[in-house]
C-alpha cells in the first residue's frame, strides 16, 4: 500500500469515529486497536509540530485533508512508522468489520424471531419461496457485477492509453491510474513548466497522489502548481 493510500485508510477510520473518539474517558472504553491508531497518528503529528491540525480534524473530521497531506508525508520519510501505521490501520479495520458482522448478526436475528411469530404461512411453502428468490437474486447480482468487470476493464485500459501522454491538463484520474514511474516523470516535466521547484524529493509524489485522491477531476497542473515553495 503506497503513502498516500495508507493515510487516507488511516483518516478514513478515526473520521468515522470523530468527534467522540477525541474524548479520553469514550477512548478508554472503545476497541483497543481503535484507541492505538488514535494515539499513533495524534503522537506523529504533534512530534511533527502539527498538534494543531490534528485537534482541527478531532473537533471536525471534515478536517482530514491536512492530517492526510502531513501522515503521508511522515510515511514516505519514516519507513519505521510506515510500519507500525500500516499494522495500528489493519488491527482498526479488523475491529470494525467485526463489529460490523456482529450488529448484522444480531439485527437480522431478531427480525426474524419477529417474522416467525407473526406470519402464519406454511413453512415449507415459505423456505420453497424464500430459495427461489434467492437464486434469482444471485443470478441478477452476478450478472451485473459481470457487466460492471468488463466496463472496468474498458475504462481502465482506456485511462492507461491516455495517461501515457499525461500533461498539466490531465485530470487527477489519469494521473492517479497511470503506473508510478509515469507520474513521477509527469510530475517532474509539468513542476517545471509551472515553476515548482523540490518535484524530485520523494515527498512530492505522495502528496499530489492524496491531493489527487480527492478532486479526480482536478486539472493536474493546478493541483502541482498548488505546492509551489512546499519540497
Amino acid at each position: 500500500m503506497d503513502a498516500a493510500r495508507l493515510a487516507v485508510n488511516a483518516v478514513s477510520i478515526l473520521a468515522a469515529h470523530l468527534p467522540e473518539l477525541a474524548d479520553d474517558a469514550v477512548r478508554a472504553k472503545t476497541d483497543a486497536a481503535l484507541g492505538a491508531l488514535y494515539d499513533i497518528v495524534g503522537k506523529r503529528l504533534a512530534a511533527d509540530g502539527a498538534t494543531a491540525a490534528f485537534v482541527d480534524f478531532t473537533k471536525d473530521p471534515d478536517n482530514g485533508r491536512q492530517v492526510g497531506r502531513l501522515l503521508s508525508n511522515a510515511i514516505a520519510a519514516d519507513p519505521n512508522y510506515r510500519a507500525r501505521l500500516a499494522a495500528a490501520v489493519a488491527r482498526a479495520e479488523g475491529d470494525d468489520r467485526s463489529r460490523t458482522s456482529v450488529s448484522q448478526r444480531v439485527s437480522g436475528g431478531t427480525v426474524g424471531n419477529m417474522i416467525g411469530r407473526d406470519n402464519n404461512v406454511d413453512n415449507s411453502v415459505r423456505r420453497t419461496n424464500n430459495t427461489g428468490g434467492i437464486f434469482v437474486t444471485v443470478v441478477v447480482l452476478a450478472v451485473i457485477a459481470l457487466v460492471a468487470y468488463v466496463l472496468y476493464l474498458g475504462g481502465r485500459a482506456a485511462y492507461r492509453a491516455i495517461s501515457q501522454g499525461l500533461s498539466a491538463g490531465s485530470t487527477c484520474a489519469q494521473f492517479l491510474d497511470a503506473d508510478q514511474d509515469t507520474e513521477q516523470r509527469a510530475i517532474v516535466k509539468i513542476a517545471a513548466s509551472e515553476n515548482v521547484g523540490g518535484a524530485g524529493s520523494p515527498l512530492a509524489l505522495p502528496a499530489i497522489r492524496y491531493d489527487c485522491s480527492s478532486e479526480p477531476d482536478a486539472k493536474l497542473g493546478a493541483v502541482i502548481a498548488k505546492f509551489r515553495g512546499q519540497f
